[in-house]
């Protein structure tokens, strides 16, 4: 709990880096919402440089695209795909598959990597 308060502060002070799932998560977290931060109040200096979509990108017609995972190249490979979402998919209205799904590197992928699109 005291990594969530952290993480909500936009730091890791309470954070366990050593655990891999706390790191993957934290670096998830602080992608995903500092550049949010940024944006919104102004430019400060950034908690990480790195960043980038290492998940799949799902296509939704109410949301647009969302990542599933971010990570930080300084952390960890870039080539590597991160297949298990980190976040909790938005709503999609009662279906199970998002319109389109990509890559890390933006090439449009098969629904029926999803076992709830075949």
């Amino acid at each position: 709990l005291e990594c969530a308060y952290s993480l909500n502060s936009l730091t890791t002070e309470n954070c366990d880096l050593n655990k891999p799932m706390v790191r993957k998560i934290a670096v998830d977290y602080l992608c995903r919402y500092s550049i949010l931060s940024r944006s919104r109040y102004g430019q400060h200096r950034p908690i990480l440089n790195n960043c980038f979509c290492c998940g799949y990108v799902y296509d939704y017609i109410e949301y647009g695209k969302i990542c599933t995972a971010y990570c930080d190249s300084q952390v960890e490979d870039s080539t590597q795909i991160q297949e298990d979402a980190i976040i909790n998919l938005p709503f999609n209205w009662g279906d199970d598959c998002p319109e389109a799904i990509f890559d890390q590197h933006h090439n449009k992928l098969d629904l029926n990597i999803l076992e709830e699109c075949r």
